[in-house]
């Protein structure tokens, strides 16, 4: 069957039409009415009905075509203002295609139904392309191949697509980039909806290059999700993928909202050791995107969740990482194996601009980092199960203004804070295996926190003002609760300031060395029943710590196995001639309460509190005062940096010996001998006010 008009029409009702070669109908320039058609062709034709040049207000209804291989239907416009508003409906092919092109605008497309015998996903079953303005696709079913829409305009629907071929490959990067649905907005399209589409099979869906406002919705597939190379305003939610969402070089405004990722070792691509290893094995990936990103109500499942190089303002919100693992609490012990694997990430943040907000997160058996962001980043309320001996949460290589808040992890691993900015802040609880800021800039606070389940916080080779205010650790059982290595704050105005800190029941309170200022001040703090395997159950300290405060700081029922039992200072004991030093306690107002030492110094054992110099004297010793005489070097009891320690000194201080007093025959007392020649059993030990020379 042939017609042809100029644009005229052609109405045609209960056609059946068979055994035709080429074509079974032709119609061109004409706008159509059809309805209730069925047409076949028992061998190869080109198209069994072929409307081209199809005109304004074309109906075309109940079509039923079966075929091998061909069009069943392909409805061609002009493309101009002669082939608008066409509508499509209730259309059945059978071993054949449909194709629909160039509609200038207002296409409706309705109850589809195209099955082909091929199943590849590079074969195109049904294919909307070149088509504008104010279009309507719902309710397709293929099955056997894809689906290939081109828009061109504003003002695109399509919802409740299904798509189906057997599976029979796992997902590769070949098979990644076989799209079973692919929408190309062509760069200059824009409000464009897709809801209810199920898809299954080898493949992925890609949307790409709509303009702006985009809005995805309802997806429910086993293949992968490809958002790539949009403009601004896209939304994705309420959808379950099976295999992997990539979100590639968008602009700005994404949302993604209640999605969850079911990412599987059958729909692993390739897992090479190369520049793309972590987008291969993500699950959900963000990256290159532009500002305003929101992720909320996520849920992954052996996958990792990455968020990489987008611009500013990144919301990431109440995501659920769950990674397979044969760790748990009964069989930890693999972590003594060393061929075992290390765990895997859950959550990656990384290189993004500022103004990032992590809140809420939770990731079974796997580790969260965040790493080489701008300034502004915000990380709280996140809870971590992993019994991997490794980092459990990594905040690493950022910029300024970073505040952590309430970050659990049951399990082994390590909370580490390292190689940041300026202006970091911790809040509220922190339970970890270990807890570590390590070679951070300045102005670091710890406020409010608690501490617990065998946390100890340690701080090595950070910058100025440290702060710790209102915090809590208790029952440490192996080392100190708090650690402090080599942080700058001696020479300088910057200092480590502690307010209202309480260390209890730990292996020691406070391990601090280097040149470095502990300032208790504002508020008492305390050190209660801690126990050392050796010395300094409270604090030990040495290279060179100050301590000093303005309030009380309180050393109760703590007890070292060694020496000190309130406070140990590891010093080595300087010659009278040596170079002046400064005072380890400087306007220091310790209160001690039954500590205890086994071998020496209930309270203080060793401290630099003779012959030094207080911090704010920062003028050279005198010459003369070098060889002072002993007695004087040892006179405690006019310290200016003693004003605040108990008394009598000799009842809390203890030191190894600084020197010898001898006792003459008259029943005075000697100190300026340096060197005797006599029996040994004619001398005695002097008490020498400040010390107990054992």
């Amino acid at each position: 069957m042939f017609f042809k008009g100029i644009l005229g029409a052609v109405n045609s009702t209960n056609i059946a039409i068979s055994n035709t070669s080429c074509y079974s109908m032709i119609l061109i320039n004409a706008v159509v009415q059809l309805e209730n058609i069925i047409a076949s062709a028992s061998y190869k034709v080109v198209a069994v009905i072929l409307i081209k040049g199809i005109g304004n207000h074309s109906n075309l209804s109940n079509i039923t075509v079966k075929c091998d291989g061909c069009y069943a239907l392909a409805v061609i416009g002009r493309h101009d203002t002669h082939s608008c508003h066409v509508n499509i409906r209730d259309v059945t092919a059978t071993g054949g295609k449909i194709k629909i092109e160039n509609v200038h605008n207002h296409l409706s497309v309705s109850n589809v139904k195209a099955t082909v015998y091929q199943n590849r996903c590079n074969y195109t079953v049904f294919s909307v392309l070149n088509c504008s303005s104010y279009m309507s696709i719902t309710n397709v079913a293929v099955n056997g191949g894809r689906v290939a829409i081109v828009i061109n305009g504003s003002h695109f629907v399509f919802k409740n697509f299904t798509i189906n071929i057997e599976a029979t490959l796992i997902l590769t990067q070949e098979t990644f980039h076989c799209y079973l649905l692919f929408i190309d907005g062509s760069n200059n399209s824009h409000h464009v909806d897709i809801a209810g589409i199920r898809v299954r099979g080898d493949g992925t869906i890609s949307v790409s290059e709509i303009n702006s406002s985009l809005n995805i919705d309802d997806i429910y597939t086993n293949v992968g999700l490809n958002v790539g190379f949009n403009g601004n305003n896209i939304s994705i939610g309420n959808s379950y993928v099976v295999g992997i969402i990539r979100l590639l070089k968008n602009g700005d405004n994404i949302t993604l909202r209640n999605i969850t990722v079911g990412y599987s070792k059958d729909k692993t691509i390739g897992l090479s050791r190369d520049d793309d290893y972590l987008w291969n094995a993500s699950a959900l990936s963000v990256r290159g995107c532009g500002s305003y990103v929101s992720v909320s109500n996520v849920t992954i499942f052996n996958g990792i969740m990455v968020l990489f190089r987008n611009k500013n303002n990144i919301s990431l919100q109440d995501v659920t990482v769950y990674i397979k693992s044969s760790f748990s609490k009964t069989n930890a012990k693999k972590f003594l194996d060393p061929d075992f694997d290390i765990q895997p990430i859950g959550l990656m943040v990384e290189q993004n601009h500022k103004q990032i907000i992590i809140k809420n997160i939770k990731i079974w058996n796997g580790s969260m980092t965040v790493a080489g962001n701008d300034n502004d980043l915000s990380v709280s309320d996140v809870y971590l199960n992993s019994y991997h001996l490794f980092n459990g949460v990594i905040v690493v290589s950022n910029k300024d203004n970073i505040m952590l808040s309430d970050i659990i992890i049951d399990g082994l691993a390590e909370i580490i804070i390292t190689l940041n900015g300026n202006y970091l802040s911790v809040k509220n609880r922190l339970q970890a295996f270990q807890f570590t800021m390590v070679e951070n800039g300045n102005n670091i606070s710890v406020i409010n926190v608690t501490a617990t389940s065998n946390t100890s916080l340690t701080f090595q080779s950070n910058g100025g003002n440290i702060t710790l205010n209102n915090v809590t650790i208790k029952r440490v059982s192996k080392g100190c609760g708090l650690s402090f290595f080599y942080n700058k704050g001696f020479y300088t105005s910057s200092s480590i300031t502690l307010i209202n800190v309480t260390v209890s029941e730990c292996g020691c309170g406070i391990y601090a060395y280097g040149q470095s200022l502990l300032n208790f001040t504002s508020h008492p703090s305390s050190f209660i029943n801690n126990t050392s395997i050796n010395n300094g159950a409270g604090m030990q300290i040495g290279g060179g710590i100050i301590l000093s405060s303005s309030v009380d700081v309180y050393f109760i029922n703590n007890t070292a196995h060694g020496v000190g039992g309130a406070i140990y200072v590891d010093v080595n004991i300087l010659k009278i001639e040596s170079l002046v030093e400064f005072c380890t306690f400087q306007n220091f107002t310790p209160i001690f309460v039954n500590n205890t030492a086994v071998v020496a110094g209930n309270d203080v054992y060793n401290g630099k509190i003779w012959k030094c110099k207080h911090r704010y004297l920062f003028e050279s010793v005198p010459d003369g005062s070098k060889t002072s005489p002993f007695i004087e070097a040892i006179n405690c009891s006019s310290s200016i940096s003693l004003e605040g320690f108990p008394t009598p000194l000799s009842s809390h201080v203890t030191s190894t010996p600084i020197g010898v007093c001898l006792c003459t025959d008259n029943g005075t007392t000697d100190c300026y001998t340096r060197s005797i020649h006599e029996h040994l059993n004619k001398l005695r030990l002097a008490d020498c006010k400040c010390l107990n020379i054992h």
